[in-house]
């Protein structure tokens, strides 16, 4: 399974957790209403933006760590952290 399904998987088990319907998942996300069908069901791939906005809809947030050779990303449990104030 590659990180995306693994990802796309955990948001789809958090909706269903959740007990919401892709529809509002939509709503709480601010996508389109056909866009957790497209996500969850393919075929295609959706923007790491797309994700991150799906992921805070569901009380997720996705956290991402550019290494030399790779993108490592990971879905967390809790909402997005505030960015440092200045």
């Amino acid at each position: 399974m590659s990180e995306l399904s693994a990802i796309i998987g955990r948001l789809r088990a958090r909706r269903e957790a959740l007990e919401i319907t892709r529809t509002e998942a939509a709503r709480r996300s601010g996508l389109s209403p056909n866009a957790p069908k497209a996500i969850e069901d393919g075929p295609s791939s959706p923007s790491l933006a797309t994700l991150e906005k799906y992921a805070v809809g569901l009380g997720m947030r996705i956290e991402c760590d550019d290494k030399p050779t790779r993108l490592v990303v990971r879905l967390i449990d809790g909402p997005a952290s505030a960015p440092p104030e200045k």
